[in-house]
């Protein structure tokens, strides 16, 4: 049996990217109330330091192209009433896991000198993101109306099924039935797969917009009040002239200003 202290010294030394991920939602729910709490105080601090690591954004980024390839193609039907590989709603293009990712990823390299962005749930920490200015409130509000819809999805086919999967079925009764059940009485089918569609192909442009963002790598090697920065030209360090300790990232080429932490003093456009 491993040990509070035994489970710290795990992650300081050994522990992978995709673990510190996963701890982003760690709450106890069970057994002893004082140790769960003692156990996620005692980690906290280790999950908000892991994008400090040189290869955080890069392996990231690998670990998403690595579901997106391992995605068993029978899950992503081309031939589906709903659209080509729509049937998968948490892993593949445009589904949950899209929408999960990009937040969790702008949480792990924001969240480290904003706290307001150490937010248990998607949702509570897509709007922290929307209100601190890390992502456009109008990308926030498409981003969380497609997650909730997709959520609902998943939901509705579970509770039919009794068991935890994600495809959705290509039978026409089930379709029609999962279709009333979110609301679409007219013609469930067609009108189902239309708003899938749709919230599919937001979810796919604002993760390709956040999850790569140019500078996204840049920013997460600065460090409290210092940068470490990769020596391109077109990248260079500035500070807000209305705060002293919060960098700036300035992309030369493009006037493009990406901050470590948004201030309303500091344009996130060069004029």
């Amino acid at each position: 049996m491993r040990t509070l202290s035994s489970h710290v010294a795990y992650y300081r030394r050994r522990a992978g990217t995709w673990e510190f991920q996963a701890l982003l939602k760690a709450r106890p729910v069970a057994g002893d109330g004082a140790l769960g709490r003692a156990y996620v105080d005692a980690l906290a601090p280790l999950v908000w330091q892991a994008a400090e690591r040189g290869s955080f954004v890069p392996e990231v980024r690998q670990m998403r192209r690595r579901v997106l390839e391992n995605t068993p193609a029978a899950e992503i039907d081309r031939e589906s009433k709903l659209g080509p590989g729509d049937r998968e709603v948490k892993l593949g293009p445009g589904s949950l896991r899209g929408v999960e990712s990009a937040v969790r990823l702008l949480q792990l390299v924001h969240g480290r000198s904003d706290e307001s962005l150490r937010r248990g749930t998607t949702l509570d920490a897509l709007a922290a993101l929307a209100a601190g200015g890390y992502v456009g409130r109008s990308d926030a509000a498409a981003l969380a109306e497609a997650y909730r819809f997709l959520r609902s999805v998943e939901h509705r086919v579970q509770l039919h099924r009794l068991r935890r999967i994600h495809p959705v079925v290509r039978d026409e009764t089930d379709l029609r039935r999962l279709g009333r059940s979110l609301g679409f009485r007219t013609e469930p089918v067609p009108e189902l797969g239309a708003a899938w569609r749709r919230h599919a192909r937001e979810v796919r442009r604002l993760h390709e917009k956040l999850f790569y963002r140019p500078l996204l790598d840049a920013v997460a090697r600065l460090e409290t009040g210092e940068a470490r920065l990769s020596s391109s030209p077109a990248t260079q360090l500035t500070r807000c002239p209305a705060s002293r300790n919060r960098p700036i990232m300035r992309a030369a080429s493009s006037g493009l200003v990406y901050s470590s932490r948004s201030t309303a003093a500091c344009p996130r456009r060069l004029a």
